[in-house]
This record gives C-alpha cells, structure tokens and sequence, in this order.
C-alpha cells in the first residue's frame, strides 16, 4: 500500500506542473512510468514514457529515492531511450531487467534490456490493436490492453498468448 502510494504522490508532483514541459528537458509528458527498484543496491529508478516527445525517461538518484521523495521537475527527466522503432510509447512496466513499453502507432509491445538497450519485440502487430497499459506478474505473466477495452494476457513461461477478451463496463 506505502509502494503504491508513493508511485502515485510521485506521478501527481511530475504532472502537476505542466508548465514546466519546456524547462530544458525535451520530455513534454508524462504517459505512464514505472518504478524499478534494485534489491542489490536498494536503489530505485523511475522509467516514464512520454507519446509526444518519442522517448523514454528516467529518474534516479535522490529524485527516485521511494523512502524520502522529493519533488520532481520534468528538467530532471534524463533520455534513457529513443528508437524510430518506438514511435508512441504509452504503458511501461519493469520485470527482470527488462521495460515492456507498449507502443500505439506500432500495434506493438516490446521488450527493452535496461543495461544493453536492446529492444526485442514482445508481441507483434496484430495481436492486439493500440495497446496503451501494460502490466506484468511476480511469475512474468504480461497482461496489455487497448483504449477500446480489449485485453491480451501472455505467458512468458510457455510463450503462449491468450485469445482477446474485452472488458465490458456494465454500470
């Protein structure tokens, strides 16, 4: 519950200053980010991604210290990534070393090693149409959904993908 939290104090002081989209960064948004946390070091990072600009970001250091947060400006956003294969990235999520970003103008998920930048891609074109959320398990189940409800789960274990599902609102 504190993790959860501070992941939310955090995004709301980095979104509630729009103003500040210009102040030397070329971040110019936040879409959604995701908090890596090193067990080894106990230090954190804070990944974002930002659809405008093209780009992933991050915050470490003190601004990404979860026990004592601080106020963080979009100056101190630093690129970690930018590829003309990642063109809209909205949803990111952190497993084992790795970003799953979705990316809506590529209909795609992919996979991108935070020491090598590698980029793999997690789930091609057509599995599921503007994918824009992301999220995976403790065990790497991946569950991605789209802005019309639809949702794909994939199993890392077996490297199996399940049929698409929407979810319905029946308010």
């Amino acid at each position: 519950m504190r993790f959860h939290l501070l992941r939310i104090l955090l995004l709301v002081s980095i979104c509630s200053h729009p103003a500040l989209v210009y102040a030397g960064s070329a971040a110019q948004g936040v879409s959604d980010f995701v908090v890596a946390f090193d067990e080894t070091t106990n230090e954190s990072t804070i990944y974002v991604t930002d659809e405008v600009s093209h780009a992933i970001y991050k915050i470490d250091g003190t601004h990404a210290d979860l026990r004592a947060p601080k106020e963080t400006l979009f100056g101190d956003l630093k690129q970690f990534f930018s590829s003309p294969e990642l063109t809209a990235p909205t949803g990111i999520a952190y497993f084992n070393g790795k970003l799953l970003v979705c990316d809506k103008s590529a209909d795609a998920v992919f996979e991108i090693d935070t020491t090598t930048k590698i980029v793999s891609l997690l789930f091609p074109k057509g599995v599921i149409t503007k994918p824009v959320r992301v999220a995976v398990s403790q065990n790497g189940r991946v569950a991605v959904t789209n802005e019309t409800g639809d949702i794909v789960l994939y199993q890392r274990v077996t490297q199996s993908l399940s049929p698409k599902r929407r979810i319905e609102n029946t308010r």
